[in-house]
Parts: structure tokens; C-alpha cells; sequence
């Protein structure tokens, strides 16, 4: 038996037919495998490049805390030197540095209760009378206050920079 030629067409197109969906199934096989792939590469790099700034974030905080630490310290000493020894001849001196402190750096590192803490020492020298032993227990008073706030605000920050668990 031979074919006729329509028979043949009808073959030969239902042969086309399939040849043309399987390369059409290839190519959608081949798109979607392409866009997983590139989808997978961009989560790769926007994952990478997150952790990345948030890293590069908690490092400007922890430079931040060294640098607030490193004030708090410098100005609980002064604080100190100045409530405990206001007849020394070493005072004025201690008084500018702190002053310099108080005018400066603190305002960069410092938050409320600090400031507050500041201002209120600040004008316990202001107000000091050395002859008057109130004035230097008003010193001593406000020395400490103004350490337990700066341990309370670095306690505070550091807090901020712990990993949470």
C-alpha cells in the first residue's frame, strides 16, 4: 500500500508539529531555567551586598560607642579631679578641660540625660563657692550624677550593638 500524497502531508505536518512543540518546550525550559538562574544570582548579590552595609552600619555604631566610651571617660575624670580637689592648683585647669569637653565632644556623643547631667555640673562650678562646704558636697553630688548617667547611656548603646539572639 502506498501513501497517498495527502496522507503523506498530513504525516509530515503532524511530524512538524511535534518537532515545533518539543523546541518550543525546549526554549520555555531554557527561559525559565535562564531567569532562575539569574534570579538566584541576584538574591546571592543583594544578599551579599545587605549583610555587607549592615555590617559596614554596625561598625560606624561600634566606632561611635568607642568614641562616646572614650568622652564619657574623659569627662567623668575631670569631673572627678575637679569635685574632689577645688583647692588644688590644678582647679582652673581641670575646669577649661572639662569646659573644653562640656563646649566640644560631648555635644557629638552625648544623649539627653548626659547632656542634662553636663549642664547641671557645669553650673555647679559655676556656682562654686570654696569656702563654703555645701558648694564642694553640691560638686561631689553632681560628679556622680554625671557618671552614672554616662554609664547608663554607654550601658544603653552598647545594648544597641549586641547581637541579638
Amino acid at each position: 500500500m502506498t501513501k497517498s500524497a495527502k496522507e503523506t502531508f498530513q504525516e509530515d505536518m503532524t511530524s512538524n508539529q511535534k518537532e515545533f512543540k518539543l523546541k518550543v518546550g525546549d526554549l520555555w525550559v531554557k527561559i525559565i531555567g535562564a531567569f532562575l538562574t539569574l534570579l538566584t544570582i541576584s538574591i546571592g548579590i543583594f544578599q551579599y551586598f545587605h549583610s555587607q552595609s549592615h555590617e559596614n552600619y554596625m561598625e560606624f555604631k561600634r566606632s561611635v560607642w568607642q568614641k562616646q566610651l572614650s568622652t564619657y571617660t574623659e569627662a567623668c575624670k575631670y569631673a572627678g579631679l575637679i569635685a574632689m580637689n577645688p583647692h588644688d592648683v590644678e582647679f582652673e585647669e581641670n575646669v577649661k578641660k572639662f569646659g573644653g569637653l562640656y563646649w566640644g565632644e560631648m555635644i557629638m556623643v552625648e544623649d539627653s540625660t548626659v547632656s542634662k547631667a553636663m549642664k547641671d555640673f557645669y553650673y555647679a562650678i559655676i556656682d562654686f563657692v570654696p569656702e563654703d562646704p555645701n558648694s564642694q558636697k553640691k560638686l561631689k553630688y553632681k560628679a556622680n550624677q554625671l557618671a552614672k548617667a554616662c554609664r547608663i547611656s554607654s550601658d544603653k548603646t552598647w545594648q544597641e550593638l549586641k547581637p541579638k539572639k
